[in-house]
């Protein structure tokens, strides 16, 4: 075992209290309007957040932005934290951030649709929070894709990292088709494999952590088909954004896409039971009941045992993904009593375990 992790864990525990209870969530579904909202978070971890910017911004926006800062502060304690073993496996995961603002950004130089660098974050022209600087790419690098003109100017300006690297790999494709899910396939392929690569038997007790990010590779995998079968792509097209290392095959992966529908995707994909997602589906038509209800079995079965290796990459692990699911659900609950769902709508998008 190595002794470092009792300092990391030490500093990781003293955050703990940070997080919010599973019954202020549901008191927060309950709130009638964002006011409310913002009155309850206001005396949590949050206050602060919402203190600094309440000059600057107002309701979705305030609480939106204030929710993703504080993502921000966990995330940096995390990195900060980390021992010298894990580091490599902490800053893999962390890039999940770094590619969801690069989508932003090469989505918004496709469209010609105006973004800019705010408070650390990506903004839309309507100050609606587009991405949030939490993960390894530098505030000065996001600013000058911003500045670039055109989605292969922010490629080129990239091309030194690993991201850029991905997408050259699909540039050509890309120029074919005009076609940006190639390079967002490109992206996810690199997130994955380079995360699965780094989580190295150091300590001897990283098969948890290993398995959970197997599972999360089944998760995207089975995301890509719903989604391509539901918009009647050909196979040929969403195979670039399957990912190898999960316990699903690829050939398997191939067989369920040959499925009549959706359903029946979810219900012959042999890891997951997917009952309740699709009655889910069948009310609202929403597609994001099946990822939710993936995540929430992986989380239930995972979160419970790396919470409990507190001297190891599974305390990390553990404290990273508590942050983002809260940060989740707190967007979840805010964007839907600003859109006027309703309280039953509202819980069974909230994800927990």
């Amino acid at each position: 075992m190595d002794s470092t992790y009792s300092g990391t864990y030490g500093k990781l525990k003293a955050y703990y209290p940070d997080f919010l209870s599973r019954q202020f969530i549901d008191d927060l579904i309950s709130s009638p309007n964002l006011d409310d909202i913002q009155g309850r978070l206001a005396r949590t971890v949050y206050g602060e957040h919402i203190n600094h910017l309440a000059s600057l911004y107002r309701n979705p926006e305030l609480l939106e932005i204030a929710v993703n800062r504080e993502l921000v502060r966990k995330n940096r304690i995390a990195l900060f934290a980390v021992p010298p073993a894990s580091k490599n496996s902490v800053l893999a995961y962390l890039a999940k951030w770094d590619i969801e603002n690069i989508k932003s950004i090469l989505s918004s130089k496709f469209m010609d649709y105006p973004l800019r660098e705010s408070d650390a974050f990506l903004i839309s022209f309507r100050d609606v929070p587009m991405g949030i600087f939490a993960g390894t790419l530098r505030d000065e690098d996001f600013k000058a894709m911003l500045s670039r003109g055109s989605v292969e100017d922010v490629i080129n300006f990239l091309s030194p990292t690993p991201y850029g690297t991905a997408m050259l790999s699909q540039i050509d494709q890309y120029r074919k088709t005009k076609d940006l899910s190639v390079l967002f396939f490109a992206l996810d392929v690199y997130y994955y494999t380079n995360l699965l690569n780094t989580i190295l038997f150091y300590n001897g007790d990283e098969g948890p952590v290993l398995r959970l990010v197997r599972e999360l590779i089944d998760v995207h995998n089975l995301d890509v088909l719903i989604k391509g079968k539901s918009m009647e792509v050909e196979f040929s097209r969403i195979i670039r954004g399957l990912i190898a290392g999960g316990n699903i095959g690829v050939e398997r992966l191939s067989d369920l896409y040959r499925s009549q529908d959706v359903e029946q995707i979810a219900k012959n994909n042999g890891q997951f039971d997917l009952g309740p997602a699709v009655e889910s589906f069948r009310q609202d038509g929403n597609m994001l009941h099946f990822d939710l209800e993936m995540r929430r079995q992986v989380y239930s079965k995972y979160m419970p045992v790396i919470s409990s290796m507190s001297l190891s990459l599974g305390s990390m692990f553990h404290f990273m993904i508590m942050s983002e699911v809260e940060r989740e659900n707190l967007r979840t609950i805010i964007l839907g009593k600003h859109y006027g769902l309703s309280e039953e709508s509202l819980r069974k998008l909230i994800l927990r375990w």
